[in-house]
Formats: structure tokens, C-alpha cells, sequence
């Protein structure tokens, strides 16, 4: 009799665990792929913003290429006309004048596309976090599977004989499952 109680108040100790503790896996996971949906918005919108940048640079350099077009052309042998097309010069295209590889050399692209360039980074860094985040999230699913498997199996061993040899062996993996989600639990989140 003391054997059947010790019996039961274990498996209704296992069958509590096994419960609490696939709920709060599967709060985890949801909390974390929330974090990884989170990082993966943000990214989107980091390249949204580069994109656009590149756009707005690339058209900046389309201006500096017809306003230096008509600087040399319109503005030959009239410093008015010069200083005209001049004015309307960027100042990266200013700034590479006064270069002797200038004006459109490398330091004059890599100064206009600077900013896309480094949104686009951002937005990379931002991708790769989502993803180690929803890397996360998917060890955790996997605990949580072991736990749910855990919990029916120690349910099914409470309804069945326990002392069956399936019913041993079913309270054993589901024991195995406990320590198996608590270990991995504990590593996951720390």
C-alpha cells in the first residue's frame, strides 16, 4: 500500500512538473520568436531606409554628373556660366575637384553611398541577430516537444498499471524527459 501511495504521489509529482514546466517552455518560445520577429521587423526596415538612401545617393551623383557635364561643356571660356553649373555641384563633388583622380573617383562614391552602405550593414547584423535568436527559439521548441512527450507518457502511466513493464518504462522516459527539459532549460536561458 505505502508503495502504491509513494507510486502515486511521484507520478501526480511528475505529471505537476512535466506540466509547469512545458508551459513555461512554450512561453519562452513564444517570448523569443516575438524577439526574433522583433529584430527581423527592424532589419526590414533598416533596408527599406538603405535602399532608399542608395536611391536618393544615386540620384545625387546623377546631378553631379549633368551639373559637371554642363560645367565643362556650357561653362568653357564663360567663368559665369562656369560658376553656374558649379554651384549646383555636391560638395563630395566639390571636395573631388581639388583630388588629382577627382572628381569621380573611388573616395567620391564611397562618400555618397557611405550611409546606404552602412544601413545595409545594419540591416545584415540586424538579420543575423533575428536569426540567432530564432535559433533559440528553436532549441526551445525542442524542449518543450521532450516535455509534452514526458507529461502524456507519465498521464498514460497514471491511468495504466504502473508497474506493468510498459508502465515503468513510460514513467521512466518520462523522469528522463524532466531532467532532459530542466538541464536544457537551464542552459538555454542562461
Amino acid at each position: 500500500m505505502t508503495d502504491r501511495i509513494s507510486s502515486e504521489s511521484y507520478l501526480g509529482l511528475l505529471v505537476a512538473l512535466l506540466s509547469v514546466l512545458t508551459a513555461f517552455a512554450a512561453y519562452q518560445v513564444a517570448r523569443v520568436e516575438a524577439l526574433a520577429s522583433e529584430h527581423d521587423v527592424q532589419a526590414i526596415k533598416t533596408l527599406t531606409e538603405s535602399n532608399t538612401e542608395y536611391l536618393r545617393a544615386n540620384q545625387e551623383v546623377m546631378l553631379d554628373y549633368a551639373a559637371f557635364d554642363n560645367f565643362v561643356v556650357e561653362g568653357e571660356g564663360d567663368p559665369e556660366v562656369a560658376d553656374f553649373y558649379r554651384s549646383g555641384f555636391s560638395a563630395e563633388l566639390e571636395a573631388g575637384m581639388a583630388r588629382p583622380e577627382g572628381p569621380f573617383d573611388d573616395l567620391y562614391f564611397e562618400q555618397m553611398f557611405s550611409e546606404a552602405d552602412l544601413l545595409y550593414e545594419e540591416a545584415l547584423d540586424g538579420f543575423d541577430a533575428g536569426e540567432a535568436v530564432g535559433e533559440t527559439a528553436d532549441r526551445l521548441q525542442l524542449i518543450m516537444l521532450a516535455l509534452a512527450v514526458g507529461l502524456s507518457l507519465a498521464a498514460f502511466a497514471s491511468i495504466g498499471d504502473r508497474t506493468s513493464r510498459i508502465g515503468r518504462l513510460f514513467i521512466l522516459i518520462a523522469t528522463a524527459a524532466l531532467l532532459y527539459g530542466l538541464v536544457h532549460l537551464g542552459v538555454v536561458l542562461l
